[in-house]
């Protein structure tokens, strides 16, 4: 079974999201891997998710859904495992050890930008709030995930291929928290 990330995200072309994290094998994935999406519309967006992957269900593959306040959950199940995960997100996830502003997740979505991998249209952040989220997420989860320094290690791959601005990674950091 594979995803069929390429229909799923032309169908997706319209909507306000944005990929967060993106592994970079994309689009290939482990088995228990998962994608994170901000969203303004989470209902659409999920509607749309599973309209292309209930096309997988059979005797051995189901898709299971979640909601809960403000997040989507949409597993598609093999033999009871998960072989795929969507985490929608209709307002960032709230954090213990960093206050952020609301806004911070409207700012990531309309900036966005769409890139193309290997003819699959899809919408990431800019540069800069690639950054901040990954720095985020390690201030956040290094504690106790030590495996989050990866977070780390991709600003430094962006700054060393001047992707990033130091400068302004910082100046908006420092304003969203």
């Amino acid at each position: 079974m594979k995803v069929d990330f390429k229909n799923i995200f032309h169908d997706l072309i319209d909507e306000y999201y944005c990929i967060i994290k993106l592994p970079f094998e994309f689009p290939r994935y482990n088995e228990g891997s998962d994608l994170d999406i901000l969203c303004f519309d989470i209902n659409e967006t999920s509607n749309k998710i599973i309209s292309h992957i209930h096309k997988l269900v059979n005797s051995s593959v189901t898709v299971e859904v979640q909601e809960g306040k403000n997040k989507i959950q949409i597993d598609i199940l093999e033999n009871s495992k998960i072989h795929f995960r969507f985490d929608l997100y209709g307002k960032l996830p709230s954090y213990k050890n960093i206050l952020i502003k609301d806004s911070l997740f409207s700012s990531v979505i309309e900036n966005s930008i769409t890139i193309e991998i290997e003819n699959i249209k899809i919408k990431v952040p800019n540069h800069i709030d690639e950054a901040i989220l990954r720095y985020i997420e390690f201030h956040e989860f290094f504690s106790s995930r030590p495996d989050k320094l990866k977070h780390i290690e991709n600003i430094e791959i962006l700054i060393k291929n001047n992707s990033l601005k130091i400068e302004d990674f910082y100046k908006k950091l420092h304003y969203y928290i």
